[in-house]
């Protein structure tokens, strides 16, 4: 799986568990998705200890991804631009 399909399977499983969220529990859209990926993981756990094989794939996948550089140079910028349209300008001059 090379890094285009893995960003391809990130981004419809992100859409998948908001519109869960926004179907069935109608949590704030950050606190849902966080839910439900805690939920999903723990499903897998469960599924690994079942008996169900996804731990060598998924050490896989992930060994090959440089954390510190994807976050430094790829998501930081996306998540401090997001976080700053949830600032509100008026309570920010009041403070």
């Amino acid at each position: 799986m090379n890094v285009l399909d893995l960003i391809a399977a990130v981004l419809f499983l992100t859409a998948l568990l908001a519109w869960l969220n926004a179907r069935f529990l109608h949590f704030p859209t950050t606190i849902g998705v966080m839910a439900l990926s805690i939920a999903f993981s723990l499903a897998l756990v469960v599924l690994e200890k079942a008996g169900y094989g996804f731990a060598a794939q998924a050490k896989r996948l992930v060994g090959d991804i440089n954390f510190r550089a994807t976050l430094m140079n790829g998501m930081l910028s996306f998540l401090l631009f997001a976080g700053a349209l949830q600032i509100k300008s008026k309570s920010l001059r009041e403070n």
